[in-house]
């Protein structure tokens, strides 16, 4: 379960994972489609929801293990399509592949997303968490 403001998202096992979600359809209105860029800046400070702790990181550091980028594709978002796994794709990107090749950079967009990763379908999704895990031991 997801403790609002936690360092992270979710655990699988020992991994900790980062989830970060966009669609081309944003809530508030807009004249022209938004080009959805992901938050990926290092944390200065962390909060575990777990024993209540603050854990500053000097340098600055990224908490997560991995980090999941989810974008829905449909032009228009109804609660239908936003609930089908299969309207969305993901990139799976290892917080050393981020670390490596971005450095401090604070977003990331689709252009550097499939350069860092393939993106992949729902069905597809577990087989390349495990595969970007199993590259990072």
């Amino acid at each position: 379960m997801r403790h609002e403001w936690d360092a992270y998202d979710l655990r699988d096992g020992d991994v900790k994972v980062e989830v970060k979600a966009s669609g081309r359809d944003q809530s508030w209105k807009s004249d022209s489609r938004s080009k959805p860029r992901f938050d990926i800046s290092p944390r200065t400070w962390s909060w575990v929801a777990e024993t209540d702790e603050w854990i500053p990181h000097d340098p600055p550091a990224r908490i997560a293990d991995v980090y999941v980028f989810c974008f829905h594709e449909p032009e228009r978002a109804t609660n239908e399509n936003v609930c089908d796994p299969t309207s969305w794709k993901f990139w799976v990107v290892s917080k050393e592949k981020l670390d490596n090749e971005l450095g401090p950079q604070k977003s990331v967009g689709f252009s550097t997303l499939d350069s860092l990763a393939t993106p992949v379908r729902y069905s597809n999704l577990r087989t390349e968490f495990d595969r970007s895990i199993m590259n990072n031991r």
